[in-house]
């Protein structure tokens, strides 16, 4: 998992930069070892401490989230000194390298925010339904505050980083509503998540039919409205492509380790210590993320009719395209979401 979030950092930094010289053997192997280096040393100074001597019996309690917490910013900072001193002398470049670590830590946390969500749920008890708002404010907030990092990191083409945002953004945020619904929350709640989510599709739909019939613009006006679609468009696309294929990962990675001979060694599958919750019956777990992926769906049918009716784009085209931009990020990164449910 580190060799392959390591690899695929480095060509997320590639893209969004535009800095291909980033991609070489040297940076890749810094960046692993670092991870490999400060993981022995966390889970060794855990053991000496937790084990060696208060004499309590492994795993530590959340140690998985200290090593990665003190792993991935010393990565983070390691990876600043793998661009050239010239570049990191230039104020603008150096303050591309800052935004870009800043982005990227900020994804890597975001798991962190629908942690402390998890851990209000006892406290919410009948009003638990309020997490569905939580949620989309928490959607709302990271849209707004990666959208601003990544645009602050980018190259040229803000097009693209906007929509690898996308990408990125609705991975982490589907994985914890798939994973929120199927354990934490009652049905109403899972329903008003699910129905908020597709709320929000819908209006975005709404909004690129009413740019499509507007009249009366001048040719600046009609080829801004054009680029605003066009974005619109993509980014829907991509979202969706996330709420659809996050849901079958994660019950195709779950399945996996339910049914491996690991089961009883994986928290929150059949392990059961500190925080965590043993499964037992998989079918009955894993109900919401079939709701979710039966929603999705629909949504997606309802979004592709509604579009070549109301606005004359063909999404089935576009997605084709889409594929071909993004599908070799968009499968990298899902790859890495179906090691970590795994």
């Amino acid at each position: 998992f580190l060799v392959m979030s390591v690899a695929f950092r480095i060509y997320l930094c590639s893209v969004v930069m535009e800095y291909p010289a980033i991609i070489s053997p040297k940076v890749l192997i810094n960046l692993i070892l670092t991870a490999w280096i400060v993981t022995t040393i966390v889970y060794s100074l855990q053991y000496c401490v937790w084990t060696l001597y208060f004499r309590f019996y492994q795993p530590v309690a959340q140690g998985g989230p200290i090593n990665a917490m003190t792993m991935l910013w010393t990565i983070g900072v390691t990876f600043y000194f793998q661009f050239p001193a010239h570049l990191r002398a230039d104020p603008k470049f150096r303050k591309r390298i800052i935004w870009f670590i800043l982005y990227w830590e900020w994804e890597n946390y975001m798991p962190l925010q629908f942690m402390l969500v998890s851990m209000t749920i006892p406290v919410l008890g009948e009003y638990i339904w309020v997490v569905a708002f939580i949620f989309v404010v928490i959607l709302e907030t990271n849209k707004f505050i990666m959208g601003s990092m990544i645009l602050k990191a980018c190259g040229e083409n803000e097009a693209d980083a906007k929509r690898i945002n996308i990408i990125q953004l609705y991975g982490q945020y589907i994985f914890a509503v798939v994973t929120m619904i199927s354990a934490g929350v009652d049905d109403f709640t899972s329903y008003l998540i699910l129905g908020m989510d597709f709320a929000l599709n819908l209006v975005i739909v709404l909004k690129i039919i009413r740019s499509q019939r507007k009249v009366g613009l001048t040719d600046e006006e009609t080829a801004k409205e054009r680029t605003y679609r066009e974005l619109e468009t993509k980014e829907l696309i991509l979202g969706e492509a996330m709420e659809c294929f996050i849901p079958m990962i994660f019950m195709g990675g779950f399945a996996i380790a339910f049914y491996g001979p690991n089961y009883d060694k994986l928290a929150n599958v059949g392990f059961d210590y500190f925080q965590y919750t043993k499964v037992t019956d998989i079918l009955g777990y894993l109900n919401g993320a079939l709701y979710m992926t039966s929603i999705d769906v629909t949504c997606s049918i309802t979004a592709i009719v509604l579009l070549w009716f109301g606005a004359g784009i063909n999404m089935v085209k576009e997605s084709v395209e889409v594929a071909k931009k993004y599908g070799k990020i968009t499968s990298w990164f899902l790859i890495l979401c179906l090691i970590r449910v795994s």
